[in-house]
Formats: C-alpha cells, structure tokens, sequence
C-alpha cells in the first residue's frame, strides 16, 4: 500500500474508532493486511500530527487534529518528505531530487513551507547591496558627473547586455530632462560613435566587470578624440578605468554570492538614482521633466 493510502486509512480509522496506543494501532494495520513496524507507525503518528485526548472509556486516546487545515498541511509535509529522494550541491545551488511525478508536489511543499524565508533572503540581499554600494560611492564622483552632464553638448552612453538596458534606463531619465543624449548598446555603432566623439560630449562606458571589450574599446577612442569620459564598474582596478575621468564605483552582487537571484544591475539603478535626484535639484530641469510627464500624462 502506497504511503498516502496508508495515511488516509490511518486517519479515517482514527477518526471512527478509540485507538489508545501506537501498538494497538499497529496490530489494527497488520490485521488489515497493511505491513507495518512499529517504526513506520510512529513516523505516520507524527505526520498526520495525531494528538491524545481522553477516552469514553477512559485513559486517552488518539485523535486526528482540530483544525483540518493543520491535517492537511501534515499529510503534505509527510508526502512530499517521503517523495524526496536525495539532495545535492552544484555550482552554489542546492539540488533536490525526488521520485518521477512528485516535482509539483515537492516544489510546492517548500514555497508553502518557506516563502516567508525566502522573501526575507531577497529582501535582506537587496538592503546589503544598498547598503554596501552606499558605503563604497565616491559622492564627489557623482557631483562631478552631474556638472560634466550639464555642460555636455551631447551624451553617449555604451552598454551591452543587462547594462545595456541600464544605459536605456538612464537616457530616458536624462532626455526627460531636457539632455541631448544616446544609448549604444550595438558593438559596431560603439566604433562608429566614438569615431566621430568630440571634447565638447560626455561619454558614459556601463560594465559592471569593466572588462566588456566593446565598452572598453569605445571609451579608448572616445577619449582619444578628447571627448570627457566616465565608467560605472564594480572595479576601480579595471581596464575600463584606464581610460575614464570620472570613475563611478558599486558594488557587485556577486560579492555576496547570490548572482543567480539578484539583479545584477540594482546597484546601478541606485546609482543613477542618486544621481538623478542631484540633477533634479535644479529647478530648471526639474521643470522640463515635469514638461514631459504633464505631456506624457495628456497625450
């Protein structure tokens, strides 16, 4: 007999008849032609959470318990223990295996279980990287930036990849403001671009390695050209900050080895926020941003 049919046996016999004790009960299964040890009862005891209260005919007796949502989530706890069948680390992760069939249960046992702590991990990850980028900005870099920005005839941000999508993120804040400014993210409109970069524009590299080879290429001729430049990176040793002038520092997630979870660009994001919320001091551009959302929310 399966385990889940044993359990509900257990429970449904339980529920109409006064077993006292986990030998009784034992017999009542071997007498029903379910094999047993005493072992495998009080394990089953434990997962159906069976509790002892007084009997008719005295002493106590077991009972199923109360509250059926507590049965039910026994039965699920005994089930998807029972399903697992051996766990594993790999590459930081830790791997779970269970009997063919039983993924869903087993998958949901645990997010029922523990989603509270998993919540708490992500939420405590994301104040660490706050916290540790925080503690790691250089806040006369991020001034320097702000006044290169507004004085930059024209703004070209390089990224690639999820710092491509950042850079996005940061020229839409920028345009919004009213900046003249354009995000590369294409390896061969970088060459192009920082072909024809002047000393009159601010060039911005994103790579959080600050090895990505496009970005770092870009930034060599961009500067070459006499353009100003600047770099966010985790690295102030990289090769990316060779050729910046302004070096704008975060931490990376990686750090704190949690990669695979946390968005690797949200100490970026917090970057470009701070320096947003700088710009927006300004009651000019505060204005022309302003400009945008009232267009924005009547168009």
């Amino acid at each position: 007999m399966k385990r889940e049919d044993r359990l509900n046996f257990i429970a449904q016999f339980i529920r109409e008849n006064e077993i006292k004790t986990q030998e009784e009960l034992v017999n009542t299964l071997l007498t029903h032609g379910i094999d047993v040890t005493q072992a495998t009862v009080s394990r089953d005891i434990k997962s159906l959470a069976l509790i002892k209260v007084p009997a008719e005919s005295g002493g106590y007796r077991y009972d199923l318990p109360k509250n059926k949502e507590v049965l039910q989530s026994s039965l699920h706890k005994a089930l998807a223990f029972d399903a697992i069948t051996g766990v594993k680390m790999k590459d930081n992760m830790l791997w779970i295996l269970a009997n063919p069939g039983t993924t869903s249960l087993v998958k949901n046992y645990l997010l029922e279980e523990y989603s509270d702590d998993i919540f708490s991990s992500v939420y405590s990850h994301y104040n660490e990287v706050i916290e540790r980028t925080n503690s790691i900005i250089d806040k006369s870099a991020i001034l320097n930036i702000v006044e290169e920005i507004k004085k930059a005839n024209k703004i070209y941000l390089y990224g690639v990849g999820s710092s491509g999508l950042t850079a996005t993120e940061m020229m839409q804040r920028l345009i919004r403001m009213g900046f003249n400014v354009h995000c590369i993210s294409d390896s061969h409109m970088m060459i192009i671009n920082s072909s024809i970069a002047s000393s009159e524009d601010l060039v911005i590299g994103l790579s959080i390695s600050g090895e990505t080879k496009e970005v770092v290429n870009a930034l060599k001729v961009s500067k070459r050209n006499g353009a100003k430049t600047a770099c966010i990176t985790s690295f102030d040793e990289s090769s990316i900050t060779v050729y910046s002038d302004i070096i704008l520092k975060v931490y990376n997630t990686r750090f704190i080895g949690r990669h695979k979870f946390i968005n690797s660009q949200f100490s970026t994001m917090y970057l470009l926020d701070l320096i947003s919320t700088v710009l927006l001091e300004d009651k000019n551009l505060e204005e022309k941003m302003q400009i945008t959302i009232d267009a924005i929310i009547n168009s």
